[in-house]
């Protein structure tokens, strides 16, 4: 008996572990998706009007440009933020398993 009970326990523990994973691998791919989805944004809005699509993030036109800080800081706080965003994502799907 104590047997089937070591092995129910251990089949738990590997579900629980994979409904972990499942719920990582879906927080990393709605940021991986919002990512895709901004950067459509910019093609569709800043481009027709004027702005720059030919680096990885689209640059705005003139009117609409909006400088955070100085180079780096500005990028800098950008993709700090972004990954700050994901690993709490991440980390509060993954505490809901």
């Amino acid at each position: 008996m104590a047997a089937i009970a070591t092995s129910t326990t251990k089949t738990m523990e590997v579900s629980t572990t994979l409904v972990s994973f499942a719920g990582l691998m879906s927080g990393m791919l709605v940021c991986w998706i919002a990512t895709y989805v901004h950067e459509l944004a910019h093609w569709l809005f800043i481009g027709p009007f004027g702005g720059s699509v030919s680096q990885w993030h689209a640059m705005p036109p003139g009117w609409a440009s909006v400088v955070l800080a100085p180079e780096p800081w500005g990028t800098v706080s950008l993709y700090a933020g972004g990954f700050a965003a994901g690993a709490f994502l991440a980390a509060m799907l993954a505490s809901v398993g």
